[in-house]
């Protein structure tokens, strides 16, 4: 009985003890670098999207908002009850107007 010992060890522990290290080198050689790769990835696009988030499109919002602020403070100046300046800032666009559509279709 001792030789149905040896021989089941042979046929059946050894080779599972064979398998087990080729699962554990999978797993650590295979399957963990890949895992760590991509949360490795995952952080990097993430800052990436972060910082794009902060400088780009805050920017873009951040710059709208400076310039109708700004045009407001440059326009509140206009509406000062005087028909005259009204007339004026209303000739001055028309000619803006003309001058960019001339141009535009066929102008100089």
């Amino acid at each position: 009985l001792y030789w149905a010992n040896e021989g089941l060890w042979a046929l059946l522990v050894t080779p599972m003890f064979a398998l087990a290290q080729a699962c554990r080198w999978l797993d650590q050689w295979v399957i963990d670098l890949t895992v760590n790769a991509v949360g490795w990835l995952t952080l990097r696009f993430s800052a990436l999207g972060r910082w794009l988030d902060h400088r780009v499109v805050d920017g873009a919002v951040r710059g709208v908002a400076q310039t109708a602020w700004t045009a407001g403070e440059v326009g509140k100046y206009a509406q000062d009850g005087r028909v005259q300046n009204y007339v004026l800032f209303g000739v001055t666009a028309l000619a803006v107007l003309a001058i960019v559509a001339w141009r535009w279709w066929g102008g100089a």
